[in-house]
């Protein structure tokens, strides 16, 4: 198993790029109000929680060998974790390791500014939980191993983020990743609810090191809340992220529906196919009345 994953698998599924470019939003008919604040706010959410997860993912992936022993993998945290890519974000953090308790504090203290240009306060704190309560290697050495992450008054541009994430290997490549509580706080008093369970699976690229030819599934469901009091529920079905695209197309997936479902009663839905595997940017949406049209994403 590779050690690295560099890139948030969640985040790409959505219909906003990582960079915060909202491409649901110029689609060639009208939203109404209620289709809008779903859209952002889902996507807020799956942008937000997916950055968080790019910290502790460092830490999922740390090793691939079996052989290599929890003050080793302490050590390789430690040593490179100001070197990669999640350091845009936290290379102002003191980061501080607490190898009995299997424990590593990313502390911004009142705040610092990364170099991804967004400012941070507060604390992140990543728990490492052995399956057989010995030795940690890495996620994938053993099947029910843990990584549990928590928030403590962690804000971001002014926003606090407060959630429970855990993620365990269940066998197979395969990771199941759980958010609960998840609260999204804005200065102006309004919030995002956010609560999923999702699994990703490593399809292909598991005898390398590169991540170029990986390829991964995703399934799993969010439901959430959002500032406009509206409730809805996302849910991934076999949704494929193939990294051997072209550079200018990794963020679009290549197959797989993603339902947005939204309502009181979730009544109003819109379906997103992505394919049948071809490495480009067509979706075709599907509208709760049967209605379909075919989307080119920017």
């Amino acid at each position: 198993m590779k050690k690295k994953i560099r890139i948030g698998l969640f985040c790409i599924i959505g219909l906003v790029a990582c960079g915060g470019k909202n491409e649901i939003l110029r689609t060639p008919f009208p939203l109404t109000s209620s289709e809008r604040s779903v859209f952002q706010d889902e996507n807020s959410g799956e942008g937000e929680f997916d950055e968080l997860s790019s910290i502790d993912n460092e830490a999922m992936n740390a090793t691939s060998s079996n052989s290599r022993a929890e003050s080793e993998f302490l050590a390789w945290h430690r040593d490179t974790i100001r070197g990669l890519d999640s350091a845009q974000a936290i290379w102002c953090a003191n980061i501080l390791h607490n190898q009995t308790e299997r424990k590593i504090l990313i502390d911004f203290g009142s705040g610092c500014l990364g170099k991804d240009g967004r400012f941070r306060k507060g604390k992140i704190s990543i728990e490492y939980i052995p399956a057989n309560g010995r030795d940690f290697v890495s996620l994938y050495a053993a099947v029910g191993n843990k990584i549990i992450t928590t928030y403590d008054k962690f804000e971001v541009d002014g926003i606090n983020i407060t959630a429970t994430r855990t993620s365990t290997y269940k066998g197979d490549n395969t990771v199941e990743v759980k958010v609960e509580g998840g609260i999204i706080a804005y200065p102006d008093g309004k919030k995002i609810t956010w609560n999923s369970l999702r699994t990703r699976k490593q399809i292909a690229g598991m005898a390398t090191r590169r991540w170029s030819d990986d390829r991964f599934l995703l399934n799993g469901n969010t439901e959430g809340i959002t500032k406009d009091n509206i409730k809805f529920r996302t849910t991934l079905r076999d949704i494929i992220i193939d990294l051997t695209c072209p550079v200018s197309l990794k963020r679009f997936p290549t197959s797989g529906t993603r339902i947005v479902s939204f309502g009181e009663r979730y009544e109003n839905s819109r379906t997103f196919e992505f394919g049948n595997g071809d490495c480009d940017r067509k979706i075709s949406l599907r509208t709760t009345d049967g209605k379909s049209t075919e989307i080119t994403l920017d």
